[in-house]
């Protein structure tokens, strides 16, 4: 298999990927685009990691003193300076796809809890020089939808080639590693995005009452201020703002999916009187509660409401 795409494009591809504080360069030429590329170099060495992705054929690698047998699905990673050549059967030749990669240790964008993995990888890499193993992440699957991925050029590709490159780096570490435990947890969140899932939870569940920031405060066992202060930090708005807010788009789902009368919209969604209700919702919808009703049921986007409301005037 092979995409049209120039050399111009691949060499000037400059793809990176961070595992904790690791940088991974990747470098990919003619041969990670088509299987059936079929320049093959004598005795050589490279100043980066390769890894070969054998889609077919039969053959051999010389590595090292050594002689590899190469068949359908293999997976090869050959450490930077090392020597190698590969063989094929002249009747059942390689196809295979390759790539390369080096990697740095960066300061920035550290992570505390990744040191334990990073040291591990760091080692894992250093003390191999060469790898074999047989394909079971499907990775010549990851290769294919990194090639449909640059050629489709579709908003956000290149985040989604870098997403795939690191699980063909990850699953590559996995096989060096042999089923190595690294004994680490994920961060934990901050106590203030924690308290923001309470927030949401604590509106949630009582948009239809009288309530206040200083329930809420207490709730989360802090004070009036900073509740204000995490209200305006990720939403941007008031702690009254956002019950506001929430009531009013509850009523709008309401007057679309129900036939419930306004006053008992209104009731379900915190307000004894329908006429407060509806200047509230007018206000912050521009329309009263009525005529936001029977326009959602004229859309023509929502072409269910002709049988929800049978007695829709015609368009």
């Amino acid at each position: 298999m092979s995409i049209d795409i120039k050399p111009a494009e691949y060499e000037s591809m400059d793809i990176n990927v961070n595992i904790g504080n690791m940088l991974f360069s990747i470098f990919v030429d003619s041969t990670f685009f088509s299987s059936d590329d079929d320049f093959r170099f004598p005795s050589h060495n490279h100043g980066a990691y390769e890894i070969y992705f054998i889609e077919k054929g039969c053959g051999e690698l010389q590595i090292d003193g050594k002689s590899i047998p190469l068949s359908d699905g293999d997976c090869c990673l050959i450490s930077p300076n090392v020597f190698h050549a590969q063989k094929d059967i002249p009747s059942n030749r390689i196809y295979k796809y390759c790539m390369q990669f080096t990697y740095q240790i960066i300061k920035k964008n550290s992570s505390a809890v990744l040191i334990p993995e990073i040291q591990n990888i760091e080692r894992l890499l250093s003390n191999n020089i060469f790898i074999h193993w047989q394909d079971k992440n499907n990775m010549l699957g990851l290769i294919k939808t990194i090639h449909d991925e640059i050629a489709s050029k579709q908003i956000g590709y290149y985040a989604i080639v870098q997403s795939y490159f690191m699980q063909i780096l990850i699953n590559t570490i996995r096989a060096i590693s042999e089923n190595t435990h690294i004994d680490y947890e994920i961060n934990k969140k901050s106590i203030d995005q924690s308290r923001t899932i309470i927030l949401e939870e604590f509106i949630y569940h009582n948009y239809m009452h009288n309530v206040y920031i200083s329930d809420l405060a207490g709730q989360l066992g802090v004070c009036v201020r900073q509740v204000d202060r995490l209200m305006r930090k990720y939403y941007n708005i008031s702690f009254k703002e956002k019950l506001l807010e929430t009531r009013v788009d509850i009523a709008k789902d309401m007057l679309i999916n129900t036939q419930e009368t306004i006053g008992h919209i209104a009731e379900k969604v915190g307000y004894s009187l329908s006429s407060n209700f509806s200047c509230i919702f007018k206000k912050k919808v521009g329309i009263t509660p009525e005529e936001f009703r029977l326009k959602a049921r004229k859309a023509d986007s929502c072409p269910h409401f002709a049988e929800q409301f049978p007695d829709a005037p015609d368009k």
